[in-house]
């Protein structure tokens, strides 16, 4: 798919960047939604902090390697995920994907993920589960993708 793909997320004057990391193949699954591609991702700078402080990311305060992505082709969304565990009602271990953030008219094409459709270069995303660095609750996010040279 690609090697890495740069993505900046705003709001209200605030960024985020994160890098997606490769993406093997194609999950080896097919969802509901079609092919699915699934990968890790790390933080880039903020304008919170100006560096990578982990303190402002995406989702909860769970460690990174609990953190992975979700490309939809046929639902044409990336989707950002926490991996839970915690224990059932009988002792055994329980896991739970939460989705955190969602953007939404993405699309692959030449080896980047990048807005759909959009005039601005930029799409929309939706917060679910809010962070230190993006909120829900009606505060509009956008997202873009970042050329690397």
């Amino acid at each position: 798919m690609f090697d890495y793909c740069k993505i900046q997320l705003t709001q209200k004057g605030n960024s985020l960047t994160v890098t997606l990391l490769h993406s093997d193949l194609p999950s080896g699954w097919q969802m509901m939604g079609g092919i699915n591609y699934t990968g890790k991702w790390r933080l880039g700078d903020n304008t919170f902090t100006g560096d990578t402080s982990p303190n402002y990311t995406i989702g909860t305060d769970i460690p990174q390697q609990h953190k992975y992505w979700n490309f939809s082709i046929i639902k044409k969304r990336l989707t950002f995920l926490e991996d839970w565990m915690s224990v059932d009602d009988d002792g055994g271990p329980k896991h739970t994907q939460k989705e955190t953030l969602i953007l939404e008219n993405a699309r692959f094409a030449n080896g980047k993920i990048t807005p759909w459709d959009d005039t601005y270069g930029t799409g929309p995303a939706t917060v679910l589960l809010p962070s230190n660095a993006l909120r829900n609750g009606g505060l509009e996010v956008r997202w873009e993708y970042v050329p690397t040279y």
